[in-house]
């Protein structure tokens, strides 16, 4: 971690055949709202500080964890 910003990675599953990532699960989503909520509590950032892997980091296939975060 830095004094900028802090990085979390999921590691779906990339499905060549089609180039499409696995769906994230409830569980899933329910671990990152609590970890999101954790770091809102301990570091104060609003939630237009939390971004998607794909608005910040260009790659080659898109849409790995999208959709994993819901703002409320």
């Amino acid at each position: 971690m830095n004094n900028e910003k802090i990085t979390y990675q999921k590691y779906p599953s990339l499905q060549y055949e089609s180039y499409t990532w696995d769906t994230p699960t409830r569980a899933q989503k329910d671990s990152i709202k609590n970890l999101v909520e954790i770091l809102k509590a301990e570091y104060n950032p609003s939630d237009n500080d939390v971004y998607e892997h794909d608005d910040i980091s260009p790659q080659k296939v898109r849409g790995e964890a999208k959709g994993l975060y819901e703002r409320e």
